[in-house]
């Protein structure tokens, strides 16, 4: 029987998580994972205490659950909310179909769960109304599109992006999506059924709240102005905590393109379609200065794309204060004024159409981009700069379409994260499975440091899974070192008969395109004849498509780079081999690893030992960590960087490993290898 929220939680940990317990009851032949309830006793404490806490918990040790059933014990006891952010998709929807679901079952007291999604994931009913009745002189619409969205809009219960059908084309999800700038608030007469304020007044009555990383930081950010997303919360679990700083990084720092600068313009006004959200408005003078910012657009990016094509060999893309000419941002300016000139000689009738809420959001949009592009261009000098940040231009898209992206971000997002986040709220707990680089809290320092936390408890939790038993490394001893121009073809070598062992099921890991191709180059022909099929990382094929072929092919070869060393799930028969072409130190010459580099010098310390060798060995592990997903799972992991027998620091990436029978290969022969464990707590 359940009990309502005023009565406070009887729900005792200790045993909840024991052999005899709530899990138990629900699964038949449940099978206690000591870690599990170690885990989950430490959260209490650091909710119960107000303390900060970092656990890394194995692959296995199942604690999803064991951040969840304290975090909603201490909700409901305290009539509080708490927030579990996740980096990936996939955990989220795990959570809140799986996990959050099982616990309810589980505890004897109610509550109630809900996923925040950003505003752009809703659909908002009134812009597409404003879209239908304005189609023709809008945007090329996909013939049907609008009205397959009317139709599923009116039947959806939810009105999220996750949840419609199909694909929507760019410019019409462009032009239906729910925005802050373009909302009318309580004076839209869509107010009651709106999708995006009816799931603001969800979680208003949830106690858990599950969301991801970027949104979680935009909320952060917004309660230090004195505004919020979400509803108050009092407690906060960072789960996938290894990628917290790459989505600071992302988020305190300015991500602008060519692309989203012209498609905004083409959206006001298509000279060549006649089309756009101006098209309605004989105002020659206004089309006159969009039709100049767009010039000014493709002048400053012609301009970029030199900058980036003549040094990116040089300084792969760093880019220096006023080493570009702004152009583009006097232009912008000039056009939302205009903007809003014509907005404000509209009749106060007029200022309530939607015409006008669509002119709003143009401003605004513009205005961030002219913002992006001033402060890039102008850069404040280091001594101005009090979280110095780097800035750089980054290629992509197609060949013939290519896309340039203006980048800055901090050299140390720690410092954002430890005022916004770990200085405002009295309990956070980071878990992960990869956070540690050695044993003891002191394993811990790295991670901490770059998240920009000081005080705090810790953690450490082996695996459930038997690796002794299932896993054996081998480190390629007698190889070339990857610098060599020996190393490729004497790598495949080594590899066809591991993979051959294996019988396909091979994920072999890169730290770069470039080696990626040119190995699948010396094993494409052995492949071919052996009858084994290679699924490459290219552009233009999805890592969750390519994944996905390779788990449905008997003999597949998988080659992947930075994105395939975690977050790959291939558990069974799909997966008996993982081989680690280098160990995966970071691109010393990319420009924000350059500017950590500089800065950490400056200071007095040793880059290497104190960024670069960290930072790989805990890429090293989550590279690791593909193999083994289930606790039937066995398999083979191949080391075939030598560096890993041969230098001083070789040894730092065996000892983070879980005892697995480990195994050095010279001339031929096994040489079994002690290595002292650092993940025994």
């Amino acid at each position: 029987m359940k009990v309502p929220f005023e009565t406070e939680p009887d729900l005792n940990l200790e045993s909840f998580f024991s052999e005899s317990g709530s899990i138990a009851r629900l699964l038949p032949g449940y099978e206690q994972r000591p870690g599990q309830k170690e885990m989950a006793l430490k959260i209490e404490q650091c909710f119960e205490q107000g303390r900060h806490t970092v656990v890394e918990a194995g692959t296995g040790t199942g604690k999803s659950l064991a951040y969840i059933v304290p975090a909603v014990k201490y909700a409901v006891k305290n009539g509080v909310k708490v927030v579990i952010s996740t980096y990936t998709i996939n955990l989220q929807e795990q959570l809140i179909n799986q996990d959050i679901p099982f616990t309810a079952r589980a505890v004897d007291f109610e509550f109630k769960a809900g996923i925040a999604k950003g505003r752009n994931n809703y659909i908002c009913k009134r812009r597409l109304q404003f879209a239908l009745e304005n189609k023709k002189t809008l945007f090329d619409a996909p013939p049907g599109e609008l009205a397959e969205l009317k139709e599923w809009a009116e039947n959806t219960k939810d009105g999220s992006l996750s949840t419609i059908p199909f694909n929507p084309s760019p410019s019409v999800w462009d032009a239906v999506k729910s925005e802050h700038g373009n909302c009318r608030g309580r004076k839209c007469p869509h107010r009651k059924d709106c999708f995006y304020s009816n799931a603001r007044k969800e979680l208003d009555q949830c106690e858990l709240i599950v969301l991801n990383h970027s949104l979680l930081l935009s909320d952060l950010m917004l309660r230090s102005r004195g505004a919020n997303i979400l509803p108050a919360y009092e407690a906060a679990v960072i789960d996938e905590a290894h990628n917290l700083q790459k989505a600071a990084e992302d988020h305190f720092g300015i991500n602008i393109s060519n692309n989203a600068v012209d498609f905004t313009l083409r959206g006001l006004y298509d000279s060549k379609k006649r089309k756009g959200l101006l098209a309605k408005f004989e105002d020659e003078q206004l089309k006159t200065k969009l039709n100049n910012a767009r010039k000014a657009c493709d002048v400053f990016f012609k301009q970029v794309e030199s900058y980036y094509e003549h040094t990116c060999r040089e300084n792969n893309g760093k880019c220096g204060r006023e080493d570009l000419t702004d152009n583009l941002s006097g232009e912008l300016k000039e056009l939302r004024l205009s903007l809003s000139n014509l907005r404000a000689g509209f009749s106060e009738e007029e200022k309530k159409s939607d015409s006008a809420e669509e002119l709003r959001r143009a401003v605004e949009r513009l205005s961030g981009f002219e913002s992006d592009v001033s402060s890039f261009v102008q850069q404040p000098k280091a001594s101005e700069d009090e979280n110095r940040h780097v800035y750089w231009i980054e290629k992509g898209g197609k060949k013939q379409f290519p896309r340039y992206n203006l980048r800055s971000a901090p050299i140390n997002a720690g410092k954002d994260l430890k005022e916004c986040l770990f200085d405002k709220f009295e309990s956070v707990a980071l878990t992960s499975a990869t956070l540690s680089c050695s044993s003891g809290k002191k394993g811990f320092s790295f991670f901490a440091g770059n998240v920009g936390l000081e005080e705090y408890d810790s953690l450490m939790l082996g695996s459930f899974f038997d690796y002794k038993k299932n896993v054996k490394v081998v480190a390629e001893a007698d190889l070339p070192e990857p610098s060599s121009p020996d190393f490729l073809s004497s790598a495949a070598q080594a590899l066809k008969g591991w993979i051959a062992d294996a019988g396909g099921g091979t994920l072999i890991l890169f730290t770069s395109y470039y080696m990626l191709k040119n190995f699948a180059e010396e094993l494409e022909y052995w492949a071919f004849e052996n009858g084994k099929e290679i699924f490459m990382q290219q552009k233009g094929i999805s890592r969750t498509r390519l994944v996905e072929r390779f788990k449905n092919s008997d003999s597949g070869i998988l080659l992947g780079t930075e994105s395939f060393w975690q977050g790959v799930d291939l558990p069974g028969d799909a997966l008996k081999c993982v081989a680690i072409m280098r160990l995966p130190f970071a691109v010393p010459n990319h420009p924000l690893t350059q500017g950590k580099i500089e800065q950490i010098k400056a200071n007095g310390e040793n880059p290497f030992i104190s960024f670069q060798l960290p930072s790989a060995i805990i890429r090293f592990k989550q590279g690791f960590g593909r193999l083994i997903r289930r606790k039937t799972d066995s398999g083979t992991v191949v080391i075939l960087d030598s560096r890993v027998m041969k230098k001083f620091y070789g040894r730092k990436f065996l000892e983070v490993l879980p005892e697995c029978s480990m195994f050095a290969k010279s001339q031929g022969e096994f040489h079994p290898l002690n290595i002292n464990k650092a993940n025994e707590h």
